[in-house]
């Protein structure tokens, strides 16, 4: 029973009412003639019903158990105390104070944690609070302000007089460091202020490390945004690059190799030839329904081709429903090479018949050279246009369909090849292309007089063109070429005919090779000049001879090269090694000025060319003079 609470007062109050996790504070009870002081917790059951409930579970609590839980703040013996209150603000328990001691009014609570300042009894107490999230009760414990700076002050004093002297230390060790480290870091940003792609943001002072940091991420994601640009272009340029290379647009073979080792395409072989395969070869009304059909028809091909071709082969769409299949061999014979193709095309015929599709199938002739595979690709062209191409045919070859129609043989891509290289100067692919028209048309087809006509008239159009693109110096031989065109619409007999075109065509290109090596050779001085005079810039670069000639990086680099014997870069060092060691015997500059004055930012970097160059350090050279430009 409770000290201050009667049986009726208990029945009504406690046992008669519903009660949901309550607590009453705490009393003096009797339990089996002992007396205790606890904390009562108050229970309805079942849960949750409020009004037909069965019965009131009373729970006692051991004051003092709390109580010894209070015990750890040591606070008894410097007159502090503690004190729990719930939600409504009412007093539950208190430690080292009766309940009616404690005034819970004074305490400031305008936080769930928290301190305040009160005084009790004239002495300054520092009351340190938290409020439960869970019951909303308060929890509070009061100890003499006096005591707990003291201990604060201790600590205080203790931790600064550790981090004065980590402090201290550190500051001499960062001096150390920063002082053996900040040359070097000033060098790398004083590189990094003349690349161009740190203009916007050049260091002008701060925290060097993080510029740094900044520059270099700005590096690396542009590197990777480069590289992925590149990844995504690469299938474009192989299909513009076969494109080209199908229809002759590349004029000396050192191009094809170049772009090839660029786009990274294993292009190795002795025998190449052109396969055109032609899909739905009866012809009608072209619909969208149809070229839908056609497309998914491709992709079904070039799986097949995948798999079906063990040579290397490569694929290109010339027109809706052709493509183009180039392919290498090393074999040199040309006749292994068509069986091999003709073997494995009855394969591929096998395996697009089982899925409904069906193709007929033309090829040039082989060739061995990488500038003839476009007269493969035309031939191919010309055979399944002109020749009667059935799907009984395996692969039918330009050189067993003997040509018999009245159209002739001058393609406009043909043309357009034809035109470049008279514009390059390069003739022996003029005279190769033009023995290829010749022989097309006067021997592998039988053409009337009128059509062979047509042919030479559109043959002398394109002189025509060629003479208004061409500037030709020289009036006298500019008279002889106009004489001849003009010879070439009075005369009759083919073969002169022909020839006299063939001349003409030299004539021309004589003419640009002369202007070419002129304008060549005062490119080449001025060039030389150029570089004479800006060597000694540390920024000077390919791309600033490109600039300032409007031309580009890879023209300048091949057209050097091609004139002088050496690379670019190869002259330039050269050329500032040997006016370093003109500076090294005439002059008592150290190292580094003389390294700056010959254009390069870096000692580090001039030490290593000149080694590279003489093949000894700069310093064992001093007295020595070389001349590396002789």
């Amino acid at each position: 029973r409770y000290d201050d609470m009667d049986y009726q007062t208990f029945h009504d109050d406690i046992l008669n009412q519903y009660h949901n996790k309550e607590y009453l504070p705490s009393k003096n009870v009797v339990l089996n003639q002992s007396h205790y002081r606890v904390l009562t917790y108050m229970q309805s059951l079942p849960l949750e019903f409020s009004k037909n409930y069965n019965a009131n579970l009373l729970i006692f609590i051991n004051e003092d158990e709390i109580h010894k839980l209070f015990d750890a703040l040591d606070i008894r013996d410097v007159n502090g105390w503690a004190y729990i209150c719930d939600e409504k603000g009412q007093i539950v328990t208190s430690y080292n104070r009766t309940m009616d001691q404690v005034d819970h009014g004074k305490l400031n609570i305008s936080k769930n944690q928290g301190y305040d300042i009160i005084y009790d009894n004239d002495e300054k107490m520092l009351m340190s609070y938290t409020k439960s999230s869970y019951n909303g009760w308060t929890y509070v414990v009061a100890s003499p302000y006096n005591v707990v700076m003291a201990k604060v002050n201790d600590i205080k004093r203790t931790t600064l007089l550790i981090t004065a002297l980590f402090l201290m230390l550190g500051v001499l060790i960062a001096y150390y460091l920063a002082h053996r480290s900040s040359k070097p870091l000033h060098d790398i940003i004083t590189v990094l202020n003349k690349l161009s792609f740190t203009k916007g943001h050049r260091y002008e002072g701060g925290n060097a490390y993080n510029y740094l940091q900044n520059t270099i991420t700005e590096l690396v994601d542009n590197n990777k945004e480069l590289q992925s640009a590149m990844l995504a272009q690469i299938p474009i340029m192989e299909a513009g690059f076969i494109n080209r290379l199908l229809r002759g647009e590349f004029t000396e073979r050192d191009e094809i190799e170049n772009t090839l080792d660029h786009l990274g395409i294993d292009f190795e072989g002795k025998t190449f030839g052109v396969v055109l395969l032609r899909i739905d070869y009866n012809r009608g009304i072209v619909t969208k329904e149809m070229l839908e059909r056609i497309n998914i028809k491709k992709i079904l091909i070039r799986g097949i081709l995948d798999n079906a071709l063990e040579e290397h082969a490569f694929y290109q769409d010339v027109e809706a429903d052709k493509i183009a299949i180039l392919v290498c061999f090393d074999e040199a014979n040309p006749d292994k090479c068509k069986a091999k193709i003709q073997s494995e095309f009855a394969d591929i015929r096998a395996m697009l018949k089982k899925h409904n599709v069906k193709v007929c199938i033309s090829g040039g002739n082989m060739c061995h050279e990488l500038l003839a595979i476009s007269n493969s690709f035309y031939e191919a062209i010309s055979t399944m246009e002109h020749g009667i191409v059935t799907e009984k045919h395996k692969i039918l070859w330009y050189s067993d369909c003997k040509q018999n129609n009245s159209r002739f043989f001058y393609p406009i891509d043909l043309e357009q090849k034809l035109i470049n290289y008279v514009k390059a100067g390069d003739q022996s692919n003029v005279v190769r292309l033009l023995e290829l028209v010749f022989e097309e048309n006067l021997k592998n087809r039988e053409l009337s007089s009128d059509m062979i006509w047509q042919l030479l008239y559109e043959i002398r159009g394109t002189i025509t063109k060629i003479m208004g693109r061409v500037k030709i110096n020289d009036m006298e031989t500019h008279a002889q070429i106009k004489q001849r065109i003009d010879a070439l619409y009075h005369a009759f007999d083919i073969t002169e005919i022909f020839d006299n075109i063939t001349l003409i065509y030299q004539m021309v290109m004589d003419n640009i090779n002369m202007q070419k090596r002129s304008h060549n050779i005062k490119l080449k001085y001025d060039m030389i000049a150029f570089i004479n005079e800006n060597y000694a810039n540390p920024d000077f670069s390919l791309c600033m001879i490109a600039d300032y000639f409007s031309l580009s990086e890879v023209y300048v680099s091949n057209f050097f090269k091609e004139q002088t014997g050496e690379k670019l870069s190869a002259y330039l060092e050269k050329k500032r090694i040997a006016r370093s060691l003109e500076l090294l015997n005439q002059t008592k500059l150290s190292i580094n000025e003389i390294s700056l004055r010959v254009g390069y930012n870096s000692a580090h970097v001039f030490r290593r060319a000149f080694k590279r160059v003489n093949g000894v350090a700069p310093t064992s050279n001093r007295g020595t003079p070389i001349d590396l430009m002789q």
